[in-house]
């Protein structure tokens, strides 16, 4: 979902976020996350260097303070795919933040997590009882959005949203709207 909103409207930008696990095979430190050991981690925790930081997965995933705050300084739309956890921490501190919680049916989102490659029987089972979890909590979220459906409407749906909160996407997208 990620990767088709930045495709279609350039000027929002990925928050580049740290985490500890392997890179998958098409996966780019600096890319599509910060690879980064389990030790320099946890020094930048003990700094305080995260806005938001969560274990998943027996992985940690964290959102360095600096990266949320350059990329909101030069994109008009910043893009963060998180956990809810990681939402709510960082809507504790960018309240304005705009929420959205993205879901898919059991089924659906088993074929998705098996697509990407590597992931064995059991870790499967880990991601889907995780997912079974999150989607307990949506209900929290202001923004409820089935990925279920086409690509194309799944889209619609977020940048309805967007515009709603008053994204100008005229700054952000080229074919966005």
């Amino acid at each position: 979902m990620e990767k088709h909103l930045l495709r279609l409207c350039p000027g929002a930008r990925h928050v580049l976020t740290d985490t500890t696990r392997t890179p998958r095979e098409n996966e780019k430190s600096g890319r599509d996350y910060n690879f980064i050991s389990v030790a320099l981690f946890e020094k930048r925790i003990q700094e305080g260097c995260y806005a938001e930081y969560e274990e998943v997965h027996g992985r940690y995933y964290g959102t360095p303070k600096a990266v949320i705050e350059e990329t909101c300084t030069t994109a008009p739309l910043a893009i963060s795919p998180i956990d809810y956890k990681g939402a709510r921490n960082l809507l504790k501190l960018y309240p304005d933040a705009i929420a959205i919680f993205l879901t898919a049916p059991p089924e659906i989102l088993a074929e998705r997590i098996s697509a990407r490659g590597g992931v064995s029987t059991e870790e499967l089972c880990r991601r889907m009882e995780t997912a079974k979890k999150e989607l307990a909590e949506a209900h929290t979220f202001p923004y409820l959005v089935d990925t279920a459906g086409s690509i194309h409407y799944t889209l619609e749906r977020v940048k309805y949203i967007l515009v709603q909160h008053g994204v100008d996407l005229d700054a952000v997208c080229n074919e966005c709207h």
